[in-house]
């Protein structure tokens, strides 16, 4: 068992990071769908994260949350911006989503911790007729980074 449990993880890894880097790696919420169920009835979400003076920022983890009607279990997923600052799921089951940056975060050289701000709507709802959402967030300061004791 320990075998193929090494071998996985290690296809995981050598697939993680031969990833090209210019172009924001899909994360995928598929909700117990078959490929070929999920084709035909599946969108994308896509954005880009910014600094606050327009610059893209790289590296910051964003989460969708499916808002799935009360009887189903929630599923979440998450990925993080290429240095592009872009994201993208894809693909996704239609229905309403729930987008986010999750909690506050460190940028290198800063003496501030930092949130992102979702620049429109940050809930979308795909649908046949509108299977694709697009969602940017802007960095903003928000936190004195304290020192640890």
């Amino acid at each position: 068992m320990r075998i193929p449990l090494a071998c996985f993880a290690l296809f995981l890894t050598v697939e993680v990071f031969s990833q090209n880097p210019a172009k924001p790696r899909p994360a995928v919420l598929l909700h117990g769908k078959s490929t070929a169920e999920a084709r035909a009835v599946t969108g994308a979400i896509y954005g880009v994260v910014v600094a606050h003076g327009g610059q893209p920022a790289e590296g910051i983890t964003v989460t969708a949350l499916w808002l799935c009607p009360e009887t189903c279990t929630a599923v979440m997923s998450s990925t993080v911006t290429n240095e592009a600052g872009e994201y993208r799921f894809e693909p996704v089951t239609l229905g309403k989503y729930g987008l986010s940056v999750p909690y506050p975060f460190d940028l290198p050289g800063s003496l501030s911790r930092f949130t992102a701000t979702p620049l429109s709507d940050n809930t979308v709802d795909l649908s046949p007729d509108h299977p694709e959402a697009e969602v940017h967030f802007e960095i903003s300061e928000r936190l004195p980074r304290t020192k640890d004791k």
